[in-house]
């Protein structure tokens, strides 16, 4: 008898935690199933958000801020402006696109370009500072043109930057200033296009068309404005490019690409020359626009095509418009 109650109490025992077992793996299927569901709930939310943002950044791109345009439709209430959509210009180009690109080569610079000379090219450094005729030619003439740069760049940026310190409408009832062009153009004699971008990306458009200070060009924007330098800047940009890269001996191209590939000074700097030239033609169809220049008055697609024109040549072209280019309108002109 005692068998047969304790055999009962073992079942009934075992037929407990059975059920218990049971019940404890429904539970945790319906925590899984419920965990599922939030998580599905979350991706999904997550998916569509995503979606939702990629739709805005997109349409943002699409959307590009209107180019600057000294005296053209409506600057003063008068006149039908310019045909055609704006050229995909830096007056235009997302914001964080550019701060992208200025991240892009910092990083480069950083972690990808060659090094394997870091002791000779403080030699080459001190070489070029002292214009030594045994340093490569190409590398010299790389050298000296990247001082001619940061003067193209004072003389696109500066003499329009007048607007850029004044209040700028944000298109949303508030207003607020760019920055001064001036900081960021001395930067860039020792830095280049590292320090140019960062202005490039906080750069507004002038809430009103930038004109010529009454009585002339004063000071500094005299020296800016001034043809004559634009000239001397073109001929000695072709000096150099006729010196360092015209006709070069064997020896030379093949030192030339060794330095390139093996010196983080050469490269970086030859990346910098590159960067320079490219983003030229953009600030050129921006003054071509600001300054309502003849062929490009008013159309902001033919001042770009006219620019890139005057960019095909590196630094030379970009001199070559300095010196043709007209002066800032006047207050009041048409």
């Amino acid at each position: 008898m005692a068998v047969h109650v304790a055999a009962s109490a073992v079942v009934a025992a075992r037929s407990r935690g059975e059920e218990g077992s049971r019940a404890r793996a429904r539970g945790v299927r319906a925590g899984a199933r419920r965990a599922r569901g939030v998580a599905g709930e979350a991706i999904r939310g997550s998916a569509e958000g995503a979606g939702s943002w990629a739709r805005g950044l997109r349409g943002s791109v699409r959307a590009p801020r209107p180019a600057v345009r000294a005296g053209a439709a409506g600057a003063d209430g008068g006149g039908s402006g310019g045909g055609g959509d704006s050229p995909p210009d830096l007056a235009e180009a997302p914001n964080g696109v550019l701060w992208a690109i200025w991240a892009g080569l910092i990083a480069y610079v950083a972690l990808s370009a060659p090094d394997q000379t870091p002791r000779l090219d403080q030699i080459y450094l001190m070489g070029m500072v002292t214009q030594d005729s045994s340093v490569n030619a190409g590398a010299l003439s790389l050298f000296n043109m990247m001082g001619i740069w940061p003067a193209v760049y004072a003389a696109l940026l500066m003499p329009a930057a007048s607007g850029l310190t004044d209040d700028v409408d944000d298109g949303e009832g508030s207003d607020r200033k760019g920055p001064k062009a001036w900081p960021f153009v001395v930067g860039s004699f020792a830095a280049g296009a590292f320090a140019l971008l960062p202005y490039m990306a906080l750069w507004r458009e002038p809430a009103r068309p930038v004109v010529a200070r009454q009585g002339g060009p004063k000071g500094v924007e005299k020296v800016l404005e001034s043809r004559v330098l634009g000239a001397a800047r073109a001929a000695a940009a072709a000096t150099l490019i006729d010196k360092g890269f015209v006709l070069p001996s064997e020896e030379e191209v093949g030192m030339s690409f060794r330095l390139f590939n093996s010196s983080k000074f050469i490269h970086v700097m030859s990346v910098d020359f590159a960067t320079l030239a490219l983003l030229s033609p953009l600030w050129i169809s921006n003054d071509m626009i600001v300054r309502k220049w003849g062929p490009a008055s008013g159309d902001s697609t033919k001042a770009y095509a006219l620019a890139w024109a005057f960019a095909a040549l590196p630094l030379v072209g970009p001199c070559i418009w300095l010196a043709v280019r007209p002066p800032l309108p006047a207050r009041g002109d048409d």
